[in-house]
């Protein structure tokens, strides 16, 4: 029998290797628009990956629960956003209906931005960050955030087997 690594702890391994080995690795300004993925020098591979993205922010965006959910691996292990721990893809699914519930209570609306897409043979790594607005009676409320997505190349395209979601701080 063969010595395995969990699905994710081969995710986690993915990131911490792209994290401190560049290379490959496309990205841009922190203050460029979300649009400005376009301007970047994408490799085919990398604009498959980051077209995928796009399907995620514009599922998300409309609340689309089951365009959602056409984006992930079945083996996938992740850290959903505000969420204690890990869930597996049954976990995900039933978080992302409540999380879609609640953005459309507040109305709220993420912005993406690219950081870096990087891609590795049958894996790549998107990092992004989002801004959403929301008003909640009557006051502007603005969330900042960071993602990590692991997608994995397979027969059905490119699927995400791994992420993460935190609040992200900048600096001012």
């Amino acid at each position: 029998m063969k010595d395995r690594i969990p699905t994710a702890g081969l995710a986690f391994l993915l990131i911490a290797t792209d994290v401190t080995s560049p290379v490959g690795a496309q990205s841009v300004q922190q203050d460029a628009p979300a649009s400005s993925v376009a301007q970047m020098t994408l490799t085919r591979q990398q604009q498959a990956v980051w077209q995928g993205e796009e399907a995620y922010w514009r599922y998300v965006n409309a609340r689309d629960l089951k365009g959602y959910l056409t984006l992930w691996h079945p083996n996938f292990t992740g850290w959903p956003c505000n969420t204690e721990h890990p869930a597996d893809l049954a976990g995900l699914a039933k978080w992302a209906a409540g999380w879609f519930s609640e953005k459309t209570k507040a109305g709220e609306v993420a912005t993406p931005q690219v950081e870096a897409v990087v891609v590795e043979g049958d894996f790549a790594i998107t990092y992004l960050s989002t801004r959403s607005e929301t008003s909640v009676d009557g006051v502007k409320q603005i969330k900042l955030q960071k993602f990590v997505h692991t997608w994995k190349a397979t027969d059905h395209g490119w699927k995400i087997i791994g992420g993460m979601c935190a609040p992200l701080e900048r600096s001012e």
